[in-house]
């Protein structure tokens, strides 16, 4: 049975509000984008072994393949390289505050590019989301400082939220529509995962071998709940509602 969208959608926004502060588990000295490389890593292997489950087909096709890696270097990479960056020095509220731009930025680039509809309800709903995530996260709002890093952080966080929606263009082009979700973002997982990997050794080095046991915590939840789960959801959501449907 088919989950109803507003009960997936309400499921998705109590774990990507959520995630906001696993992340700050994740910034250990030298370990924050192997952080995203881990945590992509186990949620695609885990999305593929269901996808075996569920007898998914799987994506085939070189142009198929070259959208899902953008997918996955938008989506899955960059957009969360300057996440995890830009929470080192600015506070998780603040970057939460910033992601709600995407309820507006979304429906923008889904009628420029898509053609999808655009209508005032989406925009009075973005509104409405900016004003509620900043009211929720006041204190960390009116304490926030350009200063000591926070102008870099927030440069940063704008940065993820262009990729991010850029990234949510993707599922909904007629090219990967059809694909079953869990082979979707399964792939699109492993490549950013890779190509993640790539950038975490050129910027940190190579990978730490100790942590702490909220970072490993902090690593299972955001893989598990933050990516299979959500991302899972999500991308029925874009399916039935288009990618003005926003992210956090």
């Amino acid at each position: 049975m088919t989950m109803p969208a507003p009960l997936q959608f309400a499921i998705v926004v109590a774990i990507w509000g959520s995630t906001f502060l696993a992340i700050t588990t994740q910034l250990e000295p030298g370990a924050a984008i192997w952080s995203i490389c881990y945590r992509f890593l186990i949620a695609g292997l885990l999305l593929s072994v269901l996808t075996r489950l569920r007898k998914e087909t799987p994506p085939q096709g070189l142009r198929v393949h070259v959208s899902l890696a953008l997918f996955g270097l938008f989506l899955f990479s960059i957009n969360y390289i300057g996440t995890y960056t830009a929470e080192q020095t600015v506070p998780s509220g603040v970057v939460a505050v910033a992601f709600t731009l995407m309820a507006v930025l979304n429906p923008l680039l889904a009628r420029l590019v898509l053609g999808q509809p655009f209508t005032r309800g989406l925009m009075i709903g973005g509104a409405l989301a900016v004003a509620g995530v900043t009211l929720l996260f006041w204190r960390e709002v009116g304490a926030f400082s350009l200063a000591d890093g926070g102008l870099r952080g927030a440069l940063f966080a704008l940065l993820a939220v262009l990729f991010a929606a850029v990234g949510n263009l993707f599922p909904a082009m007629p090219r990967l529509r059809t694909l079953p979700p869990f082979a979707l973002n399964a792939t699109a997982m492993l490549y950013g995962s890779a190509m993640t990997g790539v950038i975490a050794f050129v910027l940190e080095g190579p990978p730490p071998l100790a942590h702490s046991m909220s970072y490993l915590l902090g690593l299972g939840y955001l893989a598990v709940f933050g990516s299979v789960i959500a991302f899972s959801l999500y991308a029925q959501l874009l399916r039935s509602m288009g990618s003005a449907a926003r992210p956090m």
